[in-house]
């Protein structure tokens, strides 16, 4: 469920040196700068420097930089009671803190974790309700939608192997710090609105025959008595109309909320911030590619889609790409850069090979059910002229009418979902990155930063960022939304 922490000052100290400071928890390692916060129950723990400047504000008279009273500022955290003993890790030196059974795992949405005690917890948070509904919708449209695309591709083999994560190499793990935070909420948003615009899609199409279907079936024989309505034929007509009242209300909140606009762009900054360490070493010779690239970081930046949580790791890192503050790679780690390159690349080969395989066979298969849907129509179309019993009339017309109209909703979703194109375009990524990394396979470590190497990476990241720009205009809305 989604919490949000009570505006509580607590009471913080700047780390002078390093240490190590006992938590309800467990011990905990600290560096200089850190700072050591002590919270409503008398219990402390230590908090980065860097993520405390992100999180934290100074409550005058206190200045920031100074030790005193703060306010966490408000964020939306996942937070779950456990029911017995855990363990999580943390990033400072590898050490793990322990919970106890009723003790709450809390998740910011960087995906920072951290435990509080369940007296403290219930003093310290409460309920987020607005969070908790979209959390909720988000949640079941998501399911929605992977279950109706699960049932579509039923006996579908699918192939694509897991590739191990790409390393960076120790001189660029500091911009792997400034970038996380930022990629991975963006990415999570950009899933979450994803699920929400096209669950929404899919239950519309999904639910439109049903309406028809319920209109058809008050018709049944059996719901008339003497030429007389059954007194329960009243539920068809009321369930169509909740049904297509319930349906303009879904069709009309994605609009007002610009589900889709937000998928696009929560997933067109996090793709960009994917490949920053692809596009560094043209942005540090000043190539046209890189310039071009980075700009367009520093535009989806500045769009403040994100919560106040990065606010100032989204300004920290602008002022970086602006003043080229990116540092050199020592020789002795082209090699692991370069091996770098090669993982990345071979995982998004993979990805989009994946992709269109997947999208190729959901194609196909709705295609095929709607062809079974207007031959069915067709058969009970003829038989109507042959048949004429009140009960296999009634059995025809309800083929007659339900088929066509799930048919003209499966047709929706291939125009809709794009998945030919997606497909095509899928594949056409697939076999240019492929050809990169053969080209990648004839040079060396000293080679990757200098001449044809650059050429090479410039290559790669042409490829990714025509496929994504090609891919934002295959699946951006073309129909036109209700006035008002």
């Amino acid at each position: 469920m989604k919490y949000v922490k009570t505006q509580i000052p607590v009471s913080v100290e700047l780390a002078r040196a390093a240490g190590t400071l006992e938590t309800p928890e467990g011990f905990v390692n600290y560096d200089v700068g850190d700072a050591l916060v002590t919270g409503v129950r008398g219990e402390r723990w230590p908090i980065g420097c860097l993520r405390f400047e992100e999180t934290y504000d100074p409550v005058p008279p206190t200045q920031r930089g100074q030790p005193g009273l703060y306010l966490k500022a408000p964020l939306v955290v996942e937070a779950r009671q456990m029911k017995v003993p855990f363990e999580v890790p943390i990033n400072r030196g590898g050490a793990t803190v322990k919970g106890n059974a009723g003790d709450w795992l809390v998740t910011a949405p960087d995906l920072t974790r951290w435990i509080v005690q369940d007296q403290i917890f219930r003093v310290s948070y409460k309920r987020a309700v607005q969070a908790c509904f979209k959390e909720l919708a988000g949640e079941v449209l998501g399911k929605i939608f992977v279950g109706l695309r699960k049932v579509a591709l039923a006996g579908t083999e699918l192939s694509g192997r897991q590739l191990p994560e790409p390393i960076l190499p120790s001189a660029l793990q500091w911009l792997e710090r400034e970038r996380q935070p930022i990629y991975r909420l963006a990415d999570m948003r950009a899933q979450r609105y994803a699920n929400l615009y096209r669950g929404s899609y899919w239950l519309i199409c999904v639910l439109t025959p049903v309406v028809v279907l319920s209109a058809v079936v008050g018709s049944n024989p059996f719901f008339s008595e003497g030429g007389h309505y059954h007194e329960f034929a009243w539920i068809f007509p009321c369930f169509e109309l909740l049904v297509l009242l319930g349906l303009i209300l879904l069709y009309r909140l994605s609009h007002k909320f610009e589900w889709h606009g937000k998928f696009l762009a929560h997933r067109r900054l996090a793709e960009l911030l994917r490949y920053v360490p692809i596009a560094l070493p043209l942005y540090v010779i000043e190539s046209k590619a890189g310039q071009q690239y980075l700009s367009e970081i520093e535009v989806a930046l500045g769009l403040d889609l994100l919560d106040s949580d990065v606010k100032r790791t989204k300004e920290r890192l602008m002022t970086v790409f602006k003043g080229k503050n990116i540092g050199t790679l020592p020789v002795e780690q082209l090699g692991t850069y370069l091996g770098y390159l090669k993982t990345e690349l071979a995982n998004q080969s993979e990805y989009h090979m994946f992709v269109h395989q997947r999208e190729h066979a959901l194609y196909g298969r709705l295609h095929h059910a709607s062809m079974v849907c207007l031959r069915l129509t067709i058969v009970a179309a003829v038989l109507h002229f042959f048949l004429h019993g009140s009960l296999t009339a009634w059995l025809l017309l309800v083929v007659a009418t339900f088929m066509p109209a799930s048919s003209a909703s499966l047709h929706a979703l291939l125009w809709q979902g794009e998945s030919q194109r997606l497909a095509d375009l899928s594949l056409f990524t697939q076999r240019s990155l492929q050809g990169v990394l053969e080209e990648l396979q004839s040079i060396d470590e000293r080679s990757v930063l200098n001449g044809n190497g650059l050429e090479i990476i410039e290559k790669a990241l042409g490829f990714l960022v025509a496929e994504h720009e090609q891919w934002h205009d295959v699946v951006r809305i073309r129909d036109v939304p209700i006035p008002g």
